[in-house]
C-alpha cells in the first residue's frame, strides 16, 4: 500500500478483543432464614464479542435480567453484531441460602477476560421463636380494671402485642403491656423481632381477670350426737352449707362411720 510519503510499504489489520464491562458494585445482602433478600443490581455490556454473555450467579444467590420477575442460576445475554447493551443484573440471596454465602457473579463470553462481581459475605439470621406472656388482675362486682402484662423469651429483640392472632396493627412493643379495662379475662398475642426477623406466629398472653374477694364456705347450723342400734343407720341431723367467689366446686367428706347426703336424705 502506499504510505504518507507516496511510497509502498505493509501494514497489518489488527481484531477489535471481545470485551464485557461491568458498572456498579453489590453491597452485602442480608435476610431471614427461608426469605429470598431484597435485590441489587450492577449492569454489564460487551462489544467485539464472539458470544453471548453468560452470568452465572455463585451458590446461595440467584440472579435476574428482566427487572426482577424471574430469577436463575443463571442467565444469557445474547449479543446481536458483537454487542450486548448495557444491561442491568438483579442479584439477591436465595430463600434456601446458608449464613455466610458469599462469592463472585460471573460475566463469560468466548474469548473475553472473565468479569467477576462480588457479593459480599451475606447475612442469614435465623428466625425467632414466639415469646411468651401473661398478667392477672381482680375486679369487685362488674368494675373493669387494666391488667399489666409481662412478656419474655425474645433474646433482646421486639416483642409486639396485639388483639389478634394475625394481621393488625401492634397495640404497644416492649416487654410490658398495660391492657384496657377490662372485665372479663381476654387473650391477648404476642410475636418476637430479632434483627429484622419475625416469630412465624404469635403466641397466647392471658390477662386474667379474677375476683377480688376470697374463696369462702358458710356453714349454718350444728349437729347434735348421735345414737343408733347396732346393725341400723341413725336418724339424721342437718346443717347448711354455702360459698361466695368460688373458683371451684364444694366437696363434702363424711368421717369414718358416717354418711351423707345432699338431695334431701
Amino acid at each position: 500500500m502506499l504510505n504518507s510519503s507516496g511510497t509502498f510499504g505493509t501494514g497489518s489489520i489488527t481484531d477489535a478483543v471481545p470485551t464485557i464491562t461491568s458498572t456498579g458494585t453489590l453491597n452485602p445482602f442480608s435476610t431471614c432464614a427461608g426469605v429470598a433478600s431484597i435485590s441489587r443490581t450492577f449492569s454489564i455490556s460487551g462489544t467485539s464479542l464472539t458470544s453471548d454473555i453468560v452470568l452465572t450467579a455463585p451458590t446461595g444467590y440467584e440472579l435476574s435480567i428482566d427487572g426482577g420477575a424471574n430469577y436463575f442460576s443463571a442467565r444469557t445475554l445474547t449479543q446481536s453484531g458483537g454487542v450486548v447493551t448495557s444491561t442491568t443484573v438483579y442479584v439477591r440471596l436465595k430463600s434456601d441460602a446458608t449464613n455466610g454465602a458469599s462469592g463472585n457473579v460471573s460475566a463469560t463470553s468466548t474469548g473475553a477476560a472473565t468479569v467477576n462481581v462480588a457479593t459480599g459475605t451475606g447475612v442469614v439470621n435465623a428466625i425467632p421463636s414466639a415469646p411468651s406472656g401473661s398478667g392477672s388482675n381482680c375486679v369487685t362486682g362488674v368494675t373493669s380494671v387494666p391488667v399489666s402484662m409481662t412478656a419474655s423469651g425474645c433474646g433482646g429483640g421486639t416483642i409486639s402485642w396485639y388483639g389478634a392472632l394475625t394481621g393488625g396493627s401492634a397495640l404497644s412493643t416492649g416487654t410490658n403491656f398495660t391492657t384496657p379495662s377490662i372485665s372479663t379475662t381476654t387473650t391477648y398475642y404476642i410475636d418476637c423481632t430479632v434483627s429484622g426477623c419475625t416469630s412465624t406466629s404469635r403466641s397466647s398472653a392471658v390477662a386474667t381477670i379474677t375476683s377480688c374477694t376470697s374463696p369462702t364456705i358458710t356453714s349454718t347450723g350444728t349437729l347434735s350426737p348421735f345414737s343408733t342400734c347396732a346393725g341400723v343407720a341413725s336418724i339424721s341431723r342437718t346443717f347448711s352449707i354455702s360459698g361466695t367467689s368460688l373458683t371451684a366446686d364444694i366437696v363434702l367428706t363424711a368421717p369414718t362411720g358416717y354418711e351423707l347426703s345432699i338431695d334431701g336424705g
